[in-house]
């Protein structure tokens, strides 16, 4: 979801890679793509930069929310 706080993550593909990694969870805000900021880019501009070939991997920087502090997370 594309909203004033960046692209936040608002549901998981059930068996896509992010759900397997177990490291990705509703709610977090993608920040970095492969080591990239993100912020100010749109849904589209941060799909097409996450977007690789098969059997490659992507690394992101994301920000959760964990009692109220902002955490980053790098998941590839």
């Amino acid at each position: 979801r594309e909203g004033i706080d960046g692209i936040v993550i608002q549901d998981l593909l059930s068996g896509g890679p992010a759900e397997a990694s177990g490291k990705i969870q509703k709610g977090d805000r993608i920040v970095e793509v492969d080591g990239q900021s993100v912020e100010g880019f749109s849904f589209h501009r941060v799909l097409e930069i996450m977007k690789g070939q098969e059997g490659s991997h992507t690394t992101l920087g994301l920000i959760r929310q964990i009692n109220h502090k902002p955490q980053k997370v790098h998941v590839e």
